[in-house]
């Protein structure tokens, strides 16, 4: 683990755990997406105001995605403001960086407006991205039945003077997904699935440095999984935080609406994903491109024909051409090769390496000529090289 000169953290591989500093307390900001439901956000804000975290270190802007009447606070002990874009649909994933662009905190918290923090919440949640620049924390959600409460009832229940609301009970493949990978401590290149924005911390850094969420997304789910993903290949450290417990007013997703619309939801959502995020094995589709080749000189048929066969999605830049931003954000391998004529073997070889990179134990694989590199890997070196030159850091934080 390598102290910045700034007293925060860059952690080897998803190592979290070594960070066992105390929490110094930067200012946050609290994201909340809005959409015309004023008795939620007013038990959300009432969770926020009894939270054990000082509250002259937090702000809250709530991101109003057009709702037909402009939502109003009354006088409220926080500090809170109301951003608000265009009703063009269901934009939670522009009207979150609409909020961020007017954020002042260090860090970013997101919640949902139909989600109420526990007191602890923004003490737990926040602890790692404010001491680790480059994490990606996700809360505990769990659910309860709230229909019909109001503030006052949700401040007698946190604060342990009143009844309690039905539990609804969490998803069971999310509670799985924690528990088997140790909260993400052992996460993979398939963990971002495990990230929710309902329940979300990163720093204002990291969230900057990857471009925030996708705005294209125009439909409920996937906005958050596509960001997650996006993170990781950027060399984001994924956590989560089981002591930031919020509650969430109803079931889960798999417990609303009929069948055929959450069947048309997924679809939809799939769709969405599957245009942005590629498949680890697959040689050919409409999908992005999994592994990006820069080559010396140009590419023969054979080794064209050769790539297209073979069980990678492989994007060829011949002739010195470098890919762009969109592609290297969304590719999890990145190769080089130095001369003229790539060998027969070159495929095998490429093979060989995503198997290894693929652990998520080795940074980089080199045959000879042929230079294979994971996008995550180069992301975080790449993020804090200027700040610690002259170390290599593909040794101290990956391996080769």
């Amino acid at each position: 683990m390598i102290c910045l000169p700034d007293g925060r953290y860059v952690v080897p591989g998803n190592r979290w755990d070594l960070v066992t500093a105390a929490h110094p307390r930067p200012f946050l900001s609290v994201i909340v997406p809005y959409y015309q439901g004023e008795r939620q956000l007013a038990m959300l804000l009432e969770g926020l105001r009894l939270q054990s975290y000082p509250r002259s270190r937090f702000e809250v802007i709530v991101a109003d995605d057009g709702s037909p009447q402009p939502l109003t606070l009354d006088a409220c002990s926080l500090d809170v403001r109301v951003v608000r874009q265009e009703d063009l649909g269901f934009r939670a994933a522009a009207a979150r960086n609409l909020a961020v662009r007017s954020a002042r905190g260090q860090v970013l918290v997101f919640l949902d407006q139909d989600t109420i923090p526990t007191t602890g919440y923004l003490e737990a949640i926040s602890r790692l991205p404010s001491l680790v620049p480059d994490a990606l924390v996700v809360g505990r959600r769990e659910h309860a039945d709230l229909a019909g409460w109001t503030p006052l009832e949700v401040r007698d229940w946190i604060n342990g003077h009143g009844p309690a609301p039905r539990e609804l009970g969490a998803p069971e493949w999310l509670s799985r997904g924690y528990r088997d990978s140790s909260d993400l401590l052992r996460a993979d290149s398939s963990s971002y699935q495990y990230v929710i924005s309902a329940v979300m911390c990163c720093s204002a850094q990291l969230f900057s440095e990857i471009g925030g969420f996708d705005e294209s997304f125009r439909h409920y789910g996937g906005e958050d999984w596509e960001f997650a993903f996006r993170a990781w290949n950027a060399g984001a450290v994924l956590a989560h935080e089981p002591a930031a417990v919020a509650w969430h007013d109803g079931p889960d997703w798999a417990g609303r609406s009929s069948p055929d619309s959450r069947r048309q939801e997924k679809e939809e959502e799939k769709r969405a994903l599957l245009e942005r995020i590629p498949p680890e094995d697959v040689s050919r589709g409409e999908y992005p491109a999994n592994l990006l080749l820069s080559l010396n000189g140009p590419v023969s048929p054979r080794l064209l024909q050769a790539l297209l066969a073979c069980r990678l999605n492989v994007a060829v830049y011949p002739d010195g051409e470098t890919p762009g931003r969109l592609a290297r954000s969304r590719a999890r391998y990145q190769a080089t090769f130095h001369g003229e004529a790539p060998s027969d073997d070159l495929v095998a070889l490429l093979q060989d390496a995503v198997d290894q990179l693929r652990e998520n134990t080795v940074g980089e694989v080199r045959f000879g000529r042929l230079l294979v590199r994971s996008s995550r890997v180069l992301g975080r070196v790449a993020r804090w090289q200027h700040a610690l030159p002259g170390r290599d850091l593909m040794a101290e934080l990956f391996r080769r």
